[in-house]
């Protein structure tokens, strides 16, 4: 999350969402988006939330489910973050980022609830195709306009020009990689551990200086089913 909550620490943000998503309240408004004839000041698909000193929202990007959505404010400016989404047949589903979060508050019996979980494809796609990756993509991609294949010294070590630009960090609940390809341009992986191999998608500087972001052809289907959710952060704003 790229928010500075005064308040809230990111783990304090983290449980209040979970709350918010397996609130009964919350639950019987997004049963409430399903039915035809739902409005909310003049909106079809959109219900402001306001939890724990939170900004959300319930938003239904297809007539079969509804999003729980945290606003944030990013370099790209004010974006909602899913936190998971409520089906037409009642099931709450929760986003990998969250799910320890709610193992931890389902021991302690602050929340009661079995969500079901997307698989580890779809959760990638999601990590892949986040703003938190694009912003770090971008940064590599701006480095490498710069500095092209230049090796960087650091503590009076030489970094390899391909290894200056590959950056690790955690989204969505994974460990990930952007690794630069040959070609000079940022490739997404999940770490070795998490046991999907392949590149998942790629970052590429395309005509005109146009950014373009592809998933590779294993995660295509999986990542046409997700924009249609509106869950790939990278491509929405408000």
């Amino acid at each position: 999350m790229t928010k500075y909550f005064k308040i809230h620490s990111i783990m304090t943000v983290k449980r209040d969402c979970v709350k918010v998503l397996f609130d009964k309240e919350t639950k019987e408004k997004a049963l409430q988006m399903f039915d035809k004839e739902f409005d909310f000041a003049g909106n079809k698909d959109r219900m402001p939330i306001e939890k724990y000193d939170l900004s959300l929202r319930l938003y239904k990007p297809t007539s079969k489910y509804v999003n729980l959505e945290l606003l944030l404010t990013t370099q790209f400016g004010r974006c909602f973050h899913p936190i998971g989404f409520y089906d037409n047949e009642n099931y709450v589903w929760i986003l990998n980022e969250y799910v320890e979060t709610f193992l931890e508050l389902s021991s302690s019996g602050e929340v009661i609830g079995n969500p079901k979980i997307l698989d580890k494809k779809s959760n990638a796609v999601i990590a892949a195709f986040s703003l938190q990756t694009l912003e770090i993509a971008l940064n590599i991609l701006d480095e490498f306009v710069q500095h092209g294949w230049e090796p960087k010294f650091q503590n009076n070590l030489m970094i390899p020009p391909k290894i200056r630009y590959d950056k690790r960090f955690i989204c969505n609940g994974f460990e990930c990689e952007l690794l630069m390809s040959t070609d000079g341009f940022p490739q997404f992986f999940l770490d070795d551990k998490h046991k999907l191999e392949g590149s998942i998608g790629a970052y590429i500087i395309g005509d005109n200086d146009h950014l373009e972001i592809h998933p590779t052809i294993e995660y295509e289907k999986v990542f046409n089913q997700l924009s249609k959710f509106e869950l790939l952060t990278a491509f929405t704003r408000l």
